[in-house]
C-alpha cells in the first residue's frame, strides 16, 4: 500500500517535472528594435519617380539597406547589408509581402500597411512615414508579431523595425504546476 502510494507521487512528480521542462524545448518570442537604413524613392504607376502626392503609389528600394544596430535580439547581429523588397501602398497595398525584409538570421513579412502619412509642401511631398504590421522570423525564434515603420524625406529613406512582445510570466508556469500537482493528489486519493 505505501509502495502504491509512493509510486503514485513519484509518477506525479514524475509529469510534473516533464510539463514544466517541455517549456524550456519552447523557442522564445523576438524582442527589441532593429534600425536599418537605405535609399528609396516614390513612383508612379507608370513606374517613373515621382514626389506629387496625388500620383506616388509604389515604394521602390534603391539599394540594400544597412544595419545600423539594434536592442534586444538584435543587439550583438554583426554589421551588414540585408534585402528589402519593394511594394504598392496606393490605390490599395499590395501585401503580404513575404520576405519583405531580411537580415541574418531574421526576416520579416509585411501582412498589412496600417499608416501613410505625409508632409506636404503644396501637392509636393517632402516627408513620408509608414507603419506596418507583420511576422518577424528568426532562426531558434517563434514568430513574432511586430511593426515596421519607414520615415523618409526628399533626401533619402531610413527604415526600422520594432517590436516588443510579451513573454509567458512565471507565475502562469506556477499555476500550471499546481494544477499538476492537483492532478496528481487526487489521482493519488482515488487509488487508495
Amino acid at each position: 500500500m505505501l509502495n502504491k502510494r509512493i509510486m503514485s507521487v513519484l509518477r506525479s512528480l514524475a509529469a510534473l517535472v516533464l510539463a514544466t521542462a517541455s517549456f524550456g524545448a519552447f523557442a522564445m518570442p523576438i524582442n527589441g528594435t532593429m534600425n536599418l537604413i537605405g535609399s528609396a524613392r516614390l513612383v508612379h504607376s507608370t513606374g517613373t519617380q515621382t514626389n506629387t502626392l496625388n500620383v506616388a503609389t509604389k515604394i521602390e528600394f534603391l539599394d540594400d539597406p544597412i544595419f545600423l544596430g539594434g536592442s534586444g535580439d538584435f543587439d550583438t547581429l554583426p554589421p551588414g547589408k540585408g534585402t528589402i523588397q519593394d511594394f504598392v501602398f496606393e490605390p490599395d497595398f499590395s501585401g503580404p509581402v513575404n520576405d519583405f525584409w531580411t537580415f541574418d538570421i531574421f526576416s520579416f513579412d509585411l501582412l498589412a500597411l496600417a499608416t501613410v502619412e505625409y508632409t506636404l509642401d503644396g501637392d509636393q511631398i517632402t516627408f513620408i512615414t509608414m507603419v506596418g504590421t507583420g511576422i518577424i522570423k528568426g532562426t531558434g525564434y517563434d514568430d513574432t508579431v511586430g511593426f515596421w515603420t519607414l520615415k523618409g524625406d526628399t533626401a533619402g529613406v531610413s527604415f526600422s523595425w520594432n517590436g516588443e512582445t510579451g513573454v509567458p510570466e512565471p507565475s502562469i508556469l506556477f499555476l500550471l504546476g499546481i494544477g499538476l500537482v492537483g492532478i496528481g493528489l487526487v489521482r493519488m486519493q482515488r487509488s487508495t
